[in-house]
């Protein structure tokens, strides 16, 4: 029985090796529903999500890319993912309906030698997709709540991702190591997820019941890929890869005798949250049924584990919690306008925020954006020093340009919110890519599944935050109402009609809208008129206002422009 678990990094170096006859074939993975005991049914509800998570990242390479970078792992494959490019590659039914093909086409394929670690990314990605899927069986079958299940199941897809990179990288090296130790890479990983009543009452249970023989499937899985990781690397490669399959077919026992001795692990969340959701409108819960977003599910899962919770702010949405600081159409810079005033007068000892769709959208510098961010969570902490800041990277968009930037942007975020944590700031970053393109309801905005995935993995967050002890106690605020006040760059917003120093410019309300219309009111006291159209949301803030021309309003009587009053 292990007693302690210590997760030790260990590097693994791969030698280069270069697939035979790379370009004469296509690379194949197949995974069947009877390699995991689950009707094939739930096999094929899984490969749309994993189509739409290669098109969210354009490709399959960026793809495993990312979920090397997602899975947090007690063992530190040497994978450099910097010299793979973005190939492609497709996830498909088979024909017989009965499994999915993972498919990298040979035209893809070059004589580099990354491509030994890609094999090594794209077994552990299917694994990872595997051991969800009987997680997904297992759970429906005993009659969990739909909406429950992926709280529950996608968390450990993206952990058993990392484990298998890991554990797969170390057979192809041949320094895989004892049963016991990888016995330990895999119960570090699990027990990586412990904590908060999701783990006590749903992933723990399971665990004990299922991981064992869901190992052991693995195992046999494994085995049967030699034939083509032989074709491709060799026969000494493949009599590893072989190795490990037997290891994981051998684990059943060790791994059972240890999750049977698992006990409850507080998550330490057993005292007042007084929350502020910051953000633009997603936060508000735009694209949601019930106008909530992902705050109602949050604060349920919050209460089930023991927290007593408050969500503070100026705006209101959805049914309760329905206070929050989401403000629809906004960019980084227009929420860091009111954060000073928003922190003086609501004082949460926890902020959760997500920004920068706006800006991504709007086109709005989005090279600049993570500096802006950073600059923002600087004025978080200055205005609390002791606040808790959880900070998420930003859901996807279903339209290419936009996405292609918040790719961009939520890689520069890694490093912000690192460099401030390194400096000892409560900041952690909450990393939202487990929400595809399957999970919005429109070009922007996230669906029911959607932001519920995003109140589980802040919930994730919170539970990792609490058993650290960073969350302070809560002094008061105003738990409601309360003006939040700032300015909001707009940047130029009118360029000028070229009128010459004879008139000048007023702001009114010519047309019942509330908003200030353009007027310039010359000497001879007539007036020309533009309405106000607001800004253009496809470009960068302030850069293409729309005013519509009305021309002369009011030819003038006589008296002189300066007398002119609106």
């Amino acid at each position: 029985m292990l007693s302690i678990v210590v997760a030790t990094a260990m590097v693994v170096s791969l030698a280069p090796v270069t697939p035979a006859r790379a370009a004469a074939r296509d690379l194949t993975i197949t995974l069947n529903a009877s390699d995991l005991g689950v009707t094939p049914s739930v096999l094929r509800d899984m490969v749309p999500e994993m189509q739409a998570e290669i098109r969210e990242h354009g490709g399959l390479g960026d793809t495993l890319k990312e979920a090397v970078t997602d899975s947090p792992t007690p063992v530190s494959p040497t994978v450099d993912t910097s010299v793979w490019p973005n190939f492609g590659g497709t996830v498909n039914v088979t024909p017989d309906g009965a499994g999915l093909v993972l498919t990298i086409p040979a035209a893809e394929i070059t004589t580099s030698s990354f491509w030994q670690q890609v094999a090594t990314t794209a077994i552990a990605w299917v694994v990872g997709y595997g051991l969800r899927m009987l997680c997904i069986a297992s759970f429906t079958a005993s009659g969990v709540l739909a909406a429950t299940i992926p709280l529950i199941c996608t968390p450990l897809q993206t952990t058993v991702t990392g484990i298998m990179a890991a554990l797969v990288s170390h057979a192809f090296a041949g320094d895989l190591g004892s049963p016991e130790a990888t016995r330990d890479i895999i119960i570090a990983g699990i027990l990586g997820l412990a904590g908060g009543y999701i783990w006590e009452r749903y992933l723990s249970p399971w665990a004990k019941a299922n991981l064992a023989d869901a190992i052991k499937r693995a195992g046999t899985w494994i085995r049967s890929q030699v034939p083509w990781v032989d074709s491709w690397f060799g026969g000494v490669v493949a009599q590893r890869v072989e190795q490990l399959g037997w290891r994981f077919q051998e684990l059943e026992d060790l791994i059972a005798e240890e999750t049977a001795a698992w006990a409850g692990v507080s998550s330490n969340l057993q005292r007042n949250l007084r929350i502020m959701a910051l953000g633009d409108s997603i936060t508000y819960g735009a694209g949601s049924s019930n106008g909530g977003g992902y705050r109602p599910a949050l604060s349920t899962m919050l209460r089930e584990d023991g927290a007593t919770v408050t969500f503070v702010g100026s705006q209101h949405s959805g049914p309760a919690p329905d206070a929050h600081e989401g403000h629809s159409g906004w960019t980084i810079s227009q929420v860091a306008g009111i954060t000073d005033s928003a922190m003086a007068t609501y004082r949460p000892n926890v902020v959760l925020l997500h920004i920068g769709t706006n800006d991504m959208n709007n086109n709005d510098d989005p090279d600049g954006a993570p500096a802006r961010l950073g600059g923002l969570i600087d004025q978080i902490f200055r205005a609390d020093p002791n606040v808790t800041l959880l900070v998420s990277t930003v859901v996807p968009s279903n339209w290419g340009p936009t996405q292609e930037r918040i790719l961009r942007f939520n890689k520069a975020v890694r490093s912000e919110i690192g460099a401030r944590w390194v400096a000892g700031k409560h900041v952690y970053m909450v990393n939202m890519n487990p929400v595809t393109l399957t999970d919005l309801a429109d070009l922007l905005h996230p669906n029911d599944s959607g932001y519920l995935k995003m109140a589980a993995l802040f919930y994730r967050g919170l539970v990792d935050v609490g058993r650290a002890g960073w969350i302070a106690a809560s002094d008061g605020g105003t738990p409601a109402g309360g003006p939040v006040r700032g300015w909001f760059p707009q940047n130029t917003i009118a360029s000028g009609t070229f009128g010459g120093a004879t008139g000048r410019v007023v702001y009114a309300d010519i047309d019942g809208d509330h908003k200030a219309d353009y007027l310039q009111v010359n000497s001879n006291g007539s007036v020309q008129a533009w309405l106000n159209g607001g800004p253009n949301p496809k470009e960068p803030t302030g850069s293409d206002w729309y005013w519509w021309p009305q021309g002369t309003i009011a030819g003038g009587v006589g008296a002189p422009g300066g007398n002119i009053r609106f």
